[in-house]
Parts: structure tokens; C-alpha cells; sequence
């Protein structure tokens, strides 16, 4: 599974678009770079995600997400995440769910 992502920092001044084939290690590496200075390490904050079967499909949206200007992005954001909330600890709650099995 490939994901495409969008990330923002905690004032939503920038956005960048994001591949990935492992979303939860990425996010992860993320926040535990915050601590440093550049612009880069400050883009912490997952606040759209899309995933994809394959590379190509992944790579092809990747590029899309990258031509678009910043008000296309807020859209697709506020579409999904209105209130632009971190979506990392949802994405990881989603992925690690262990299912009880009932013996009858």
C-alpha cells in the first residue's frame, strides 16, 4: 500500500505533499524532528492522507498534489479535516486495532 500525504506545520503556514509507502514510520520520523530549527523538520502535522494499491497511482497523484496551489490544498483538507487536526495518531489507532476472536 503507498500513501500520498499532505503535511503543514502547527500555524498551517506551509503545505507540502508527501510519499510514502510506510505513513506511520514517516509521520513518526516527523514528529521526532520537530525539535530542530529548519522549515523542513517543522512540517510535522498530517492533516491529509490518500492511499493507493500501487506505486504508479501514488507517484501520479504525489505530482498533482505537488502542482497544486496552496487554496487547492486547503480544500482538499478542509473536504476530510475540517478543523486541520494531526491525523498521525488516527492513522496509527486505524492500522494497530487488534481484532478479539469470539470462540463459539
Amino acid at each position: 500500500m503507498y500513501y500520498t500525504y499532505l503535511l503543514t506545520d502547527p500555524n498551517r503556514m506551509f503545505i507540502q505533499a508527501g510519499i510514502s509507502n510506510d505513513l506511520f514510520n514517516t509521520m513518526t520520523e516527523a514528529t521526532i524532528m520537530k525539535g530542530n530549527t529548519t522549515t523542513q523538520s517543522t512540517l510535522n502535522r498530517m492533516v491529509y492522507f490518500e492511499s493507493f494499491l500501487n506505486k504508479d497511482e501514488a507517484e501520479r497523484r504525489f505530482i498533482e498534489l505537488s502542482s497544486f496551489g496552496r487554496i487547492v490544498k486547503e480544500r482538499l483538507i478542509r473536504k476530510t479535516n475540517p478543523n486541520w487536526s494531526s491525523l498521525h495518531q488516527q492513522f496509527y489507532t486505524a492500522q494497530h486495532i487488534k481484532k478479539a476472536v469470539v470462540y463459539a
